[in-house]
């Protein structure tokens, strides 16, 4: 479904979540977080590649490449992860909740936390289509609504998030959409 007030599709998603509400005086410092997350540049990614596989590879089919470089890129996270026990920790000092829908410019979560609107928020998540990527992001609340339990739902803007994620997500909502419209015709 399309969302006029932030631009992009938005779509039910019930993803892990992991965040901090930040003051805004250690804004720049989570900014820089973000600006300096380090992707598996070693490796290839599935999904940001589709279009971008050379003539290397010869009469190789093209799927085929691209599945290889993507179990590449999965198996050198996992690698890392036991390899290096604070890639395994970083998580401790966030909290985990899971997401109501995501967009490319923001995201919902469920929280028993009491937060306001223009908080800011340091948060991480993947998306199942890439789920060895994490996606940091700063973001302020702009909506709150209380759920029928002792939940609310937070709607977050992304502030700071790299282009190249935007592009994974609206990726991922037309995925999830395209799985909605197969459904529905079987």
């Amino acid at each position: 479904m399309m969302d006029d007030r932030r631009g992009y599709r938005r779509i039910k998603s019930k993803l892990p979540l992991y965040y901090t509400n930040i003051d805004k005086s250690y804004y720049d410092y989570y900014k820089n977080k973000v600006d300096q997350q380090v992707g598996h540049g070693d490796s290839f990614d599935f999904v940001m590649s589709l279009h971008n596989i050379d003539t290397a590879y010869g009469n190789l089919n093209k799927s085929f490449v691209l599945m290889m470089k993507e179990m590449d890129t999965k198996l050198n996270y996992i690698i890392d992860l036991l390899r290096n026990k604070d890639s395994r920790d970083k998580f401790k000092t966030l909290k985990n909740v899971t997401t109501c829908d995501i967009s490319a410019s923001g995201l919902s979560f469920m929280s028993s936390e009491k937060l306001n609107k223009e908080d800011f928020i340091y948060g991480v998540f993947s998306l199942p289509i890439a789920e060895h990527i994490e996606i940091h992001f700063v973001g302020k609340i702009t909506a709150k609504s209380q759920l029928k339990d002792d939940n609310i739902c937070y709607g977050i803007e992304f502030l700071e998030i790299d282009k190249n994620y935007v592009e994974l997500i609206i990726k991922y909502t037309l995925f999830v959409e395209r799985k909605m419209l197969k459904r529905k015709r079987s």
